[in-house]
C-alpha cells in the first residue's frame, strides 16, 4: 500500500482508513493523476499518435486481413497438393504469428494483458488457444466470429483452390474430381 493518497498525494497516517484524511476520497479506487514522485509522464513522440487517438480495432481488420490473405496462399498451395512446398510449413507458422500477435495486443487493448509467460501458448498452441481467447473475451460474440472467419477462411481456400485448379489444368481438373 502506499504512503500517499493516489488522488491529492496527501502523506496518509500509519492507520489508514479506506478515506483519505485530506480529500476524502476511496483509497480503494484508482487515481487519474500519478502523485509519485519519480514518475514522469512520457509525451508521445511528433510522428507517434496518443493512444486514444489510435482506433482500437485497427490491429483487427489488419489481422483479418492477414487471415483471408494466408486462406488465399493456402488455396493456391493446395493447387499442386502433390509437390512439396516450403510453404507447407510456412503457412502455419505466419498463421500462429499473426493469431498469437492479434491475440497478445488485442488483450493488452482491451485492459487485460495477457501474462509474459503464459504468451508464448498463444504462439504455439495459436489454433486451440487464439479461439479459445475470442471465445472468453467476447462470449456467445466470439463463439459467432471463430465460427464465422473459420467457415469463410476455409471457404475462401476451398474456392481459390479449385479455380486455380481449373485455371491452371484446364478439364483435366474436372477430371481428376470425377465430374467430367
Amino acid at each position: 500500500m502506499s504512503d500517499t493518497c493516489p488522488h491529492c498525494g496527501a502523506k496518509l497516517p500509519y492507520v489508514i482508513d479506506a478515506f483519505c484524511p485530506e480529500c476524502r476520497e476511496s483509497l480503494a479506487e484508482p487515481s487519474e493523476v500519478d502523485h509519485r514522485p519519480n514518475v514522469l509522464p512520457v509525451a508521445p513522440s511528433a510522428g507517434e499518435l496518443p493512444r486514444s487517438a489510435v482506433p482500437r480495432s485497427v490491429h483487427t481488420r489488419l489481422f483479418v486481413l492477414a487471415y483471408y490473405a494466408l486462406a488465399v496462399s493456402w488455396g493456391v498451395r493446395s493447387v499442386w497438393f502433390w509437390l512439396p512446398s516450403v510453404l507447407d510449413v510456412a503457412i502455419p507458422v505466419v498463421f500462429a504469428l499473426c493469431s498469437g500477435w492479434w491475440a497478445v495486443v488485442d488483450a493488452r487493448r482491451r485492459g487485460h494483458p495477457i501474462p509474459v509467460l503464459s504468451r508464448p501458448w498463444f504462439f504455439l498452441l495459436a489454433v486451440v488457444v487464439v479461439p479459445g481467447y475470442v471465445i472468453w473475451s467476447r462470449r456467445w460474440y466470439g463463439v459467432g466470429w471463430v465460427a464465422l472467419h473459420a467457415a469463410l477462411g476455409y471457404s475462401t481456400a476451398f474456392a481459390v483452390m479449385h479455380i486455380g485448379g481449373v485455371i491452371v489444368f484446364g478439364r483435366q481438373w474436372f477430371r481428376a474430381l470425377g465430374i467430367d
